[in-house]
């Protein structure tokens, strides 16, 4: 069985893992560039993160984005998106993350979308703007409810760690996708506790994501996976 991390921020060495390796712009460390930042065999989101917009250098954090999202190993524009927890006006917030949702649009890769507190914001841009690329938001660790609203709109939930069985089980089947993120916790202790909140064999979950993962790349990944 192959397992699908569509979220980390760390290499992933074993052969029976696919993993996404999230780049964020203006995190890199000093004296880097950008390109030499990339490890061969290794797939990648990229994006500019609302923690990490810089107010005075907005746009040459764009056009360092746009210099790199087209690469082959880049499968997915992000994470992006808006949270009112960081002193960023949220005004600046949206106009950033805009921009990438275009970029998404214009290179028909995933948008992966980080979101604390804005999610009225969300649905209200997702509406507005009417993409057709899938929206992703990671790391959701919020209740079914809001899972139900955000999966009428059309959205995939990633779950890693930690998550709220009720959201779990309302995006099963078909917009279900699991990650590591930061964690420590392994992607294969991540399906285990997902396929034990679900009460299905570890191996249904393992196909049921995987499905998802080729359903969200369509064609543009297969060379990889």
């Amino acid at each position: 069985m192959r397992y699908y991390d569509i979220h980390t921020h760390y290499r992933q060495e074993a052969p029976s893992v696919v993993a996404i390796v999230n780049m964020i712009l203006g995190e890199e460390r000093p004296g880097i560039g950008y390109g030499e930042m990339f490890e061969a065999s290794t797939l990648y989101s990229v994006g500019i993160h609302p923690w990490y917009i810089h107010t005075e250098a907005i746009e040459e954090q764009l056009v360092s984005l746009r210099d790199l999202a087209g690469r082959e190993e880049i499968l997915m524009i992000g994470e992006a998106g808006l949270d009112k927890q960081v002193v960023t006006p949220l005004a600046i917030q949206e106009a950033v993350f805009e921009a990438q949702i275009c970029l998404s649009e214009a290179l028909r890769k995933p948008l992966v979308i980080h979101c604390v507190k804005a999610w009225d914001e969300l649905l209200s841009v997702r509406k507005r703007l009417r993409p057709a690329m899938p929206w992703i938001v990671h790391g959701f660790r919020k209740k079914g409810d809001l899972a139900k609203q955000l999966l009428r709109q059309g959205f995939y939930l990633s779950f890693g760690v930690s998550f709220q069985e009720s959201a779990l089980r309302e995006a099963w089947p078909d917009r279900l996708l699991l990650e590591t993120d930061k964690s420590d916790c392994s992607i294969w202790e991540i399906y285990e506790r997902a396929a034990e909140a679900l009460s299905l064999p570890l191996d249904e979950v393992g196909r049921q994501v995987e499905r998802n993962f080729r359903v969200i790349f369509n064609t543009n990944a297969c060379v990889f996976i």
